[in-house]
């Protein structure tokens, strides 16, 4: 009776140890799947963090120490909440380059600056160039005294309730963020930086300006991707220099704009057949005097602007001085790579193109729009035929490229947002001959789980799976122990 006894309970204790290393095991297995961020490795169905040899190749090429600082706002609406996602996505992909050379691509400093106010007003004086209070939801990196910026438009499309669609959901349509992110690795390193000068002095909107009509935006969002602005007065140079990559000629401001001069045409047609890029932005009315030169390469413009009919309250129908382009040419390097869907790109008095065989149309209006003559309000007469209106052109002049659009007001603050800042950002790279920020292939969005710290996702790994099963465990030992010595 006694040795049965004995083997029991030595079977019984083998069973206990054994039930313990099962339910541990069981734990592991749950832990892992649930918290497997934790582990440097790419569980994505798309491999979107797998660190490949030219990722290496690339982190360890950089030349020197680049610093990433990223301060976020955590907004509270639904725009906010995926611009975040988006960025703490890329902060996850910066985090894993980094470890391949810390001391040469170091681990991204992330501030809450909604939280953290006091230690984002110092962390921002310490960079160069310095930061401002605004500089927020952006990835900034510093190199060898240069800083190069990324919003969440650069590296993912977003679909927001707009004017047009305003019953639409927010979604994230398209994210770029591990190829962006590495092409400005790339960019800010980088000892030539594309050279963009942009045309004033005859009714263009001030580059530097504060005021509501000015190119703050345009030249903020050039300089932090990568690019020197300046402005340029052709109305007294009348040539470009050299050194050029792109010009900017903005035919449009408040008040009257003064035609070019045919010797600014003559320069400008030199800085194309120097391989310079040009980008030509059209006035609403009247002309810019650079019309023979567009025509000379397969460009003209129409009289009359473009309208369309719009919804206004209660299902009301209300035509406008608006042309929304909504179709891209998919085979073209500026619009091939950006999201074919769902684009909405809206200019305000825009001017309808016609386009020769060698000219490529880069975006049309959808077939509701018309050519509105009578400029004081839209209405459809009967002669006016809706059609897929041309909103922006582009042709190669020998090794030079030129790009016109329909309308200056696009780079105008009001508008510089979304779809078109996209757009035309694109335009101006293709057109200077850098791809300074390519937009990629694109990858579609691969889950919805919210994106921890590694710091959070490191406390709840170990916490579950260490802490709380030897605390279940020390607690029944010293359960049973007490009751061992009760009885």
């Amino acid at each position: 009776m006694t040795s049965e006894l004995t083997q029991r309970r030595k079977k019984a204790r083998k069973h206990v140890v054994a039930q313990i290393l099962l339910a541990c095991w069981c734990l592991y297995v749950v832990n892992v799947w649930a918290f497997h961020t934790s582990v440097r490795s790419d569980w994505s169905s798309d491999g979107a963090l797998t660190v490949t040899e030219q990722d290496k190749e690339l982190v360890r090429s950089l030349p020197g120490s680049v610093e990433v600082v990223v301060p976020l706002n955590f907004g509270p609406s639904i725009e906010d909440q995926l611009r975040t996602r988006v960025l703490l996505k890329a902060i996850r992909w910066l985090e894993e380059l980094s470890a391949i050379a810390p001391n040469r691509l170091q681990r991204p400093l992330t501030i809450a600056v909604n939280r953290e106010g006091d230690k984002w007003e110092i962390e921002r004086q310490e960079y160069s160039p310095v930061l401002e209070v605004g500089d927020v939801d952006q990835i900034h990196f510093f190199h060898d005294g240069r800083r190069l910026s990324l919003s969440a438009e650069e590296l993912a499309d977003f679909k927001f309730p707009n004017v047009l669609e305003p019953e639409s959901t927010a979604e994230i349509l398209v994210d770029r963020s591990r190829e962006v992110v590495e092409a400005a690795l790339r960019q800010v390193v980088k000892k030539d930086w594309t050279r963009v000068l942009v045309s004033q002095g005859r009714g263009e909107p001030p580059l530097d300006s504060r005021q509501r009509n000015s190119l703050r935006l345009l030249k903020k969002d050039l300089e932090i991707r990568g690019s020197i602005v300046d402005p340029i007065r052709l109305s007294i140079e009348e040539s470009v220099p050299k050194e050029c990559d792109l010009l900017i000629i903005v035919a449009g401001g408040e008040g009257a704009f003064v035609p070019f001069r045919s010797s600014v045409e003559r320069g400008i047609e030199r800085q194309l057949e120097a391989g310079g890029g040009v980008v030509i932005l059209l006035p609403p009315v009247g002309v810019c005097g650079l019309e023979g030169l567009m025509a000379r390469h397969g460009i003209s413009v129409e009289a009359g602007l473009i309208a369309e009919n719009f919804p206004v309250k209660q299902g009301v129908v209300r035509p406008q001085f608006l042309g929304v382009g909504r179709h891209l040419d998919p085979s073209h390097p500026i619009t091939a790579p950006l999201n074919q869907e769902n684009f909405t790109a809206g200019f305000s008095t825009a001017r309808s193109l016609l386009v020769e065989k060698e000219t490529t149309g880069l975006l049309y209006t959808g077939p509701g729009a018309w050519l509105e003559r009578d400029l004081g309000a839209p209405r459809r007469d009967l002669d006016e035929i809706p059609s897929p209106k041309v909103l922006a052109a582009a042709t190669e002049v020998g090794e030079g490229k030129l790009v016109v659009i329909s309308s200056y007001s696009a780079v105008l603050p009001d508008f510089w947002k979304g779809d078109v800042r996209r757009f035309l950002l694109a335009c101006f790279d293709w057109a200077s001959g850098e791809d300074i920020l390519p937009p990629g292939s694109g990858r579609e969005p691969i889950s919805h789980q919210i994106e921890l710290t590694a710091a959070f996702r490191n406390s709840f790994f170990w916490t579950s799976f260490l802490v709380l099963p030897f605390s279940a465990l020390a607690g029944g030992l010293l359960v049973a122990g007490l009751r061992r010595r009760g009885a």
